[in-house]
């Protein structure tokens, strides 16, 4: 791409200078001399010019065939040269000693992005005007090329080029000579902007290995799978000489760390997925290694190279795991085996005597009256009884036999390689033996008994679940004879206990699981011909046994201490149902709870009411609680409860009434404002004339004392129109409705 406007004045400089070192100057000598500054053909014009103006036309036509000749070989040599600027792949420039552009070829247009026309438009330094403006750091350049003008000798690989787009450029400079003189500069340029950022990219990827805590290995593929790279993780957690172990083989690693080796002839496998573990010792250590191979391909993405291995120290993590393991199986207190445990070795003796025709038994554990202790010394002093009781048990077994705490106070024995129930017996009393001795910790002296339940396999059950439940209820049998001894499962155990046992454990999760659901039964006001009251009635659907009566499961919710619990449940449940019924339309109910002697005698109890009312926008008007006539036996711890009940605005009923223990001075004294007549009563009405008697007294009493009095249990008209004969004031009863769901009710409510 030579620059086409020389002028005549420029050439005849150049000429003139040249004639005075030359006899003869021919085109040939000013060709050499100012490169391709201009066309042939225009040197040929100025030439003849010169030549007339110089008088050496002689020298010319004496010349002419010479130089003609000489002439086509610098063109075709010319050509070549042209070709050549072409065809490479980098940039050139060529300049002259002065700085003046010789020569350049496309490619450099395309890489320094400066325009042709800005060239060609015959300004001095243009292009590179036009250069500078587009780098980052222009300054640089020029003071190089100042440098280069200076030393004019020097040649190399110079810095970089950085454009303000983010182009890169490498630079290559050598001097032009003609002969031993230095004419010019020849500069190559070529575009690495890909190849620097894949550089740097490199450069981080390297920085990130070297920095790895990771161990990464490069193995050759090849027969020995030859090591090529270790980085300085690899090295250090290994405690490898590099020097060493780089090109052996990746099995002197192996093999000099773990006799393991065999595991790993497949590690190179390709279909082999995830990594290998590997024990070994290092350093008089014992290391957890985890080994992840992966392939590194050839550009056609089917023939490996190499195999890039990365080693993680998981020590840590396999001691955490094995931690984590023991702790599953493990109680934490005693540091015994657990249920979870003792159910896999109860399942694996199983198997073992079934292939060995042997026999085992297990024995249910339970420390007497252990609550007392927590409850009097607190826990920490029965968690450390917890602990000397498991020692002194260990203490008194053979090592085949496993014990394991389960829960509480509660411990299972397994007795391996027992002939005969008589064994298990010796073994049972035994250990009460050594129950009853005195336990001692700090100032604290302990007299505990045991009660301990028995079973035999196979006769008590052929499962875990089946041996620990039947075991559990021989245990329960124990207590119940009086404690401090055992007792043996048999089919002809009572089948109460086992019914007693199952809704104690089946108990414990009924609110969480959502297994109670209230039902309201309708109390019909007789003045006022309407329903105006609601009994709500608790119900209890289990997926294991079924639906259970609340006369079934309430006597031993009271028993295992869940009754304030389930309490409360009815209470929230009971008022949240009444706002919504409010809500609906329903607003003049009224909503009876009934009240455990248990619940009652909670100190929480009236905080837990007076919370619950409050809420729930205020609604102690339409809350009645009803209690038992054997409340008053506790009279005394009562009485304050249900004045401050009174004070709240609820009001309080007699549940049963006629069937316990009432004093007419009691009623007055604790504010009670509703009678309910017990079932019994209304179900002699016209059978028994000393019953309608007695029925007849109650309802007058109750008027002259101002008791609103319902009748429960009213089932026929008979009944009903006796009552309502004899002013009593509430029905309830299956010849209204039986008890409905929340749903049920609220429909029958409005259909009334």
């Amino acid at each position: 791409m030579p620059n086409k406007h020389m002028t005549y004045l420029q050439f005849k400089s150049t000429a003139d200078k040249l004639a005075l070192t030359l006899e003869h100057v021919t085109p040939a000598d000013l060709l050499n001399l100012l490169g391709e500054i201009t066309t042939l053909k225009e040197i040929k014009s100025y030439y003849a010019r010169w030549t007339t103006e110089n008088k050496s036309s002689a020298t010319h036509n004496t010349s002419e065939n010479i130089n003609n000749l000489r002439t086509q070989e610098l063109e075709k040599a010319l050509s070549v040269t042209r070709a050549t600027l072409e065809s490479t792949a980098d940039a050139i420039l060529i300049i002259n000693k002065t700085g003046q552009l010789v020569d350049f070829n496309q490619k450099f247009l395309e890489v320094t992005e400066v325009p042709l026309e800005i060239i060609e438009s015959g300004e001095e330094n243009a292009g590179l005007g036009y250069l500078l403006t587009m780098l980052k750091d222009p300054q640089e350049l020029v003071s190089q090329m100042q440098y280069l003008m200076m030393h004019p000798d020097q040649e190399g690989v110079m810095s970089d080029v950085h454009f303000k787009n983010g182009k890169i450029v490498e630079r290559y400079s050598q001097p032009h000579r003609i002969g031993n003189e230095i004419v010019g500069r020849v500069w190559s340029f070529r575009d690495v902007t890909e190849k620097r950022k894949q550089e740097e990219s490199l450069r981080l990827t390297n920085r990130a290995i070297t920095a790895s805590t990771h161990g990464i290995i490069l193995i050759e593929n090849n027969p020995n799978h030859t090591i090529t790279y270790l980085n300085p993780a690899c090295i250090h957690l290994l405690n490898l000489d590099e020097e060493k172990i780089i090109q052996k083989p990746f099995s002197n690693i192996i093999n000099e760390f773990s006799a393991n080796a065999e595991k790993f002839s497949k590690i190179f496998d390709t279909d082999i997925k995830g990594g290998l573990t590997l024990q070994c010792q290092i350093k008089n250590k014992i290391l957890w290694l985890e080994i992840n191979i992966d392939p590194v391909y050839e550009k056609d993405q089917k023939t490996i190279s190499h195999f890039v291995g990365i080693i993680n120290d998981i020590t840590k993590s396999k001691e955490l795991e094995s931690i984590l393991q023991y702790k599953t199986v493990h109680d934490a207190l005693t540091g015994l085996p657990n249920k979870t445990y003792m159910e896999d070795a109860i399942r694996y003796r199983i198997k073992k005597a079934q292939t060995n025709k042997e026999n085992f038994g297990l024995l249910f554990i339970d420390i007497d009256r252990f609550k007392n202790i927590n409850d009097t010394l607190g826990h920490r002093v029965g968690d450390k009884l917890l602990c000397l009781f498991s020692k002194r048990m260990q203490n008194n077994l053979h090592k085949q036999d496993i014990i394991a705490r389960i829960g509480g106070d509660e411990f299972i024995l397994l007795v391996n390689n027992i002939p005969s129930i008589d064994g298990l017996n010796n073994i049972a009393n035994r250990l009460l033996e050594a129950c009853r001795r005195k336990f001692t910790y700090t100032d604290h002296e302990f007299n505990i008994t045991g009660s301990i339940g028995i079973v035999h396999y196979p006769e008590c059950g052929s499962d875990p679940d089946t041996l620990i439940r039947n075991a559990d209820i021989a245990m329960y049998q124990a207590k119940q004879a009086g404690r401090n001894r055992t007792c043996l499962y048999t089919k002809l155990l009572n089948h109460t206990i086992s019914r007693r046992v199952e809704i104690e454990n089946e108990l414990h999760g009924a609110i969480k699981n959502k297994e109670f659901e209230l039902y309201y039964q309708p109390i019909f006001n007789i003045p006022e011909k309407k329903f105006l009251k609601v009994e709500a009635l608790i119900r209890w659907s289990n997926k294991r046994l079924g639906q259970v009566s609340p006369t079934e499961f309430i006597p031993i919710a009271e028993d295992i201490g869940m009754m304030t619990t389930i309490g409360r449940w009815i209470t929230e449940t009971a008022i949240e149902q009444l706002t919504a019924w409010g809500k609906n339309g329903l607003n003049n109910l009224i909503i009876s709870l009934n009240v455990s002697a248990k619940q009652l005698v909670d100190e929480q109890f009236v905080d837990h009411i007076d919370r619950s009312i409050f809420h729930n926008n205020h609604l102690s008007q339409k809350i009645i609680l009803e209690i038992t006539e054997s409340f008053f036996l506790l009279e005394e711890k009562v009485s304050d409860r249900l004045n401050k009940i009174n004070n709240l605005g609820v009001k309080i009923a007699i549940d049963d009434f006629g069937t316990g223990y009432s004093n007419l001075n009691y009623l007055n004294k604790l504010h009670i404002s509703f009678l309910k007549i017990d079932k019994s009563f209304i179900d002699q009405i016209d059978q028994n004339h000393f019953n309608d008697s007695v029925l007849l007294a109650i309802i007058a009493m109750a008027k002259r004392m101002k008791f609103k009095i319902t009748a429960e249990g009213v089932e026929t008209k008979s009944q009903f129109d006796f009552l309502e004969k004899n002013e009593c004031d509430e029905i309830q009863g299956y010849y209204f409705s039986k008890p409905l769901s929340a749903k049920d009710f609220e429909k029958f409510i409005k259909s009334k």
